[in-house]
């Protein structure tokens, strides 16, 4: 049985330890491990895959890639692998500007690097849904920051057990009111009436806590 409870086919699962290692990491695990996903792949698109045609080709049809995944690229550092492959993509471009093939440009195919992550999501969320139910799991989530907003939605949505479901929701609304209550004393020390009070490290952190979670950035 694939989802099996005892802990020695956990140990086979993939992804079951990463989550589990991701939950002691900061922020939401499954933006950490998708983070971690897309490093790896940018860095395996230019030492592995970039004498793969059909890849290239690809790349080359997008016209590059999004900003958030150029900006992994940038911090490779790899000047000859990104100047084989950008030199790729603006040839493409000269090539359809010489013919004024501006169609193709509102055609271009998304950033592969985001089909990846979009791959890696589903993959830790459906691990995520299947193990949100045995104690163990449960348990060690309950110890982490939980996840952002976008992934709570996304499990949340896909749970059909209205008892996990009521579970995670009230996870979340404690560790919201939690956040909320950070903010507010942090929005307090501000005032001038309160300037000698210290602010404390959780409260210094707060408002980065707040877009992280409701934007699922790292």
């Amino acid at each position: 049985m694939l989802f099996a409870t005892d802990k020695s086919k956990h140990d086979k699962f993939s992804g079951y330890n990463e989550l589990l290692a991701a939950f002691k990491l900061d922020g939401c695990a499954i933006c950490q491990i998708v983070k971690s996903s897309s490093q790896k792949y940018i860095e395996s698109l230019l030492f592995e895959k970039i004498t793969e045609a059909q890849t290239i080709q690809k790349i080359r049809s997008s016209y590059g890639f999004c900003a958030a995944h150029s900006q992994l690229l940038i911090k490779t550092g790899d000047a000859l692998g990104n100047s084989l492959i950008f030199k790729g993509v603006l040839l493409e471009l000269l090539n359809n500007l010489y013919h004024s093939n501006l169609d193709k440009f509102s055609k271009r195919s998304g950033c592969l690097a985001c089909a990846a992550a979009e791959k890696e999501v589903e993959r830790t969320a459906n691990i995520f849904y299947h193990f949100y139910k045995e104690d163990e799991f449960i348990c060690e989530f309950q110890k982490s920051n939980g996840l952002c907003l976008n992934h709570f939605l996304f499990i949340y949505n896909k749970l059909d057990d209205e008892t996990l479901k009521d579970k995670l929701a009230k996870f979340h609304i404690e560790k919201i009111k939690y956040l909320i209550g950070h903010l507010d004393e942090l929005i307090r020390k501000h005032d001038s009436q309160f300037t000698g009070e210290k602010i404390s490290p959780d409260e210094t952190k707060a408002w980065l806590k707040a877009i992280k979670f409701t934007s699922g950035i790292t």
